[in-house]
């Protein structure tokens, strides 16, 4: 049966972040906006309990950069919502940890390398490591149901072992593992981004080996999207944009997903419609069918007949550098 509405809604909060990831796909979206009025928020806050979605993921840019986040949360969880947020985890100070702790969430913290010098560079600050860490333990000593993300990128994939270990050493029980999807910023961005076909699927074996070491430990939760760009036989995650997910941005249009940005695939504003009327809408309807017609997924494209690409040409471990 068809869904009147999405079961997951991924909002996009803010723009505004106190870091410059290399990886960030906001890239290509201009100049970052002042930090949205409280009458904009609670307006799309609404909007999300009138869907009765059974997940809300919250991010950013930076959310903790909100002054209003903590009147959001609270709002979401007496309406029966328990948010997901996504965080650097730069700004968590004992106050916030407190206030977190006190509220009905998930939270979750990028970490994208074990030590300082590779966290730092894929985030473009000398102080976002070790901030990071703080911030997770202060959650966990507040028994905050917190998580690990880890963005793969060729710079960092030899990292994931470490990074699970860090995670064990924190006590953080989850690891979400992910791969970027370079399909963003200057053609040298994305070609330093991109993964030789062999390397992607030495780390693919190297995660799911270490998801069976830390079972029962750390669970290893691997989301990879797009192996089939590298290696047509490597699988790829199935696409739910529209099928029961949909994001709203920081300005107010709503996607399909956080990845899919082009203005050809705006479904509408939230500000002037419901979700439910976008979810119906003519273009999601186009959207659904060039899916059903089996054509690529528009946030990544199809593997090459070439299977590898020239691996000097990669970043080493420590040469992503920030914008």
């Amino acid at each position: 049966m068809d869904l009147t509405g999405p079961l997951n809604v991924h909002w996009e909060m803010t723009n505004v972040c106190n870091l410059r990831c290399v990886h960030c796909y906001q890239q290509d979206d201009g100049h970052r906006q002042p930090l949205p009025p409280s009458e904009k928020l609670f307006t799309i806050a609404h909007r999300i309990i009138d869907a009765s979605v059974f997940e809300l993921t919250i991010t950013g840019g930076e959310p903790l950069l909100v002054s209003d986040l903590r009147r959001l949360i609270t709002l979401f969880n007496v309406k029966g919502i328990r948010p997901h947020i996504t965080s650097n985890g730069m700004l968590v100070d004992d106050a916030t940890a407190d206030w977190l702790s006190r509220a009905d969430l998930t939270f979750q913290v990028s970490i994208d390398g074990a030590d300082a010098d590779v966290h730092n560079a894929i985030r473009g600050s000398k102080y976002a490591f070790d901030r990071a860490i703080e911030g997770i333990r202060r959650l966990v000593a507040r028994q905050v149901n917190v998580s690990i993300a880890y963005c793969a990128t060729p710079a960092n994939a030899q990292d994931i072992r470490n990074v699970v270990g860090l995670a064990k050493e924190l006590g953080v029980k989850r690891v979400c593992v992910g791969e970027v999807l370079p399909r963003f910023g200057s053609p040298e961005t994305a070609r330093s981004l991109s993964f030789a076909s062999e390397q992607y699927a030495l780390f693919v074996a190297e995660t799911r080996a270490i998801a069976r070491t830390y079972a029962g430990q750390v669970d290893v939760a691997i989301a990879l999207m797009s192996g089939h760009r590298y290696d047509a036989s490597l699988r790829e995650a199935p696409c739910t944009a529209l099928d029961r997910d949909l994001a709203i941005l920081h300005d107010g249009w709503v996607y399909p997903c956080p990845f899919v940005r082009s203005p050809d695939y705006r479904l509408g504003n939230i500000l002037d419609e419901s979700i439910r009327d976008i979810w119906k809408g003519e273009v999601a309807r186009r959207f659904r069918e060039e899916k059903a017609s089996g054509s690529p997924k528009h946030c990544t494209f199809a593997a090459s007949p070439r299977t590898s690409v020239d691996l000097q040409l990669l970043p080493t471990r420590f040469s992503i550098q920030s914008k």
